[in-house]
């Protein structure tokens, strides 16, 4: 049975949360909102640990909320899979949508799913490198290869989004609605 349709108790929703919507700028939006939660909760949970010393009970409290905000992201990720205009084949290593089926290299391949369940996110190289990769030793230069590489499949697949650079934020997917109205 999809998470949709058997929400669990647990599963508390935000006003205004629609989990059967059908527009993927909805799912990108509650990532960007159970992202942003989630970094609250680590640091309020750094700030319990470090004050309450032994004292377990708020932790655990605030452990429970970061997990169900962590269960709220995943499903919104996946979620924005199913109604982003990209389809990536990780098995297959090609991205196809509007256009031909194009091939990915691996590290193309891992950099797209990474900026697929992070839409609209900024990250700078060095995070990249770390949290798409899991190799914090990669240099910027070649994380630009591999954002430059993975510019180019994108157009090629003709698939409405690009990664967009901006000067000390990073690199970040941008779909074409998004395109559209920061034109507009």
């Amino acid at each position: 049975m999809s998470e949709m349709v058997a929400m669990r108790p647990a599963a508390r929703l935000i006003e205004g949360e629609d989990p059967t919507t059908m527009r993927s700028t909805d799912a990108r939006r509650w990532i960007e909102i159970y992202s942003r939660l989630i970094e609250l909760k680590e640091e309020m949970l750094e700030r319990v640990v470090a004050s309450t010393g032994p004292d377990q009970v708020d932790e655990q409290v605030v452990r429970n909320e970061l997990a169900r905000l962590h269960g709220r992201l995943s499903f919104w990720q996946r979620r924005h899979s199913e109604l982003a205009p990209v389809d990536l084949d990780d098995r297959l290593g090609i991205v196809t949508p509007r256009g031909p089926a194009v091939p990915l290299t691996r590290r193309e391949s891992q950099l797209l799913r990474f900026l697929l369940q992070n839409p609209g996110r900024f990250f700078d190289a060095h995070t990249l490198a770390a949290k798409a990769w899991h190799d914090p030793s990669l240099a910027a230069e070649q994380v630009r290869t591999y954002v430059v590489r993975l510019r180019r499949r994108l157009l090629e697949a003709q698939v409405g989004c690009d990664i967009h650079t901006e000067r000390r934020r990073g690199y970040s997917l941008v779909f074409e609605e998004q395109i559209e109205a920061s034109a507009g």
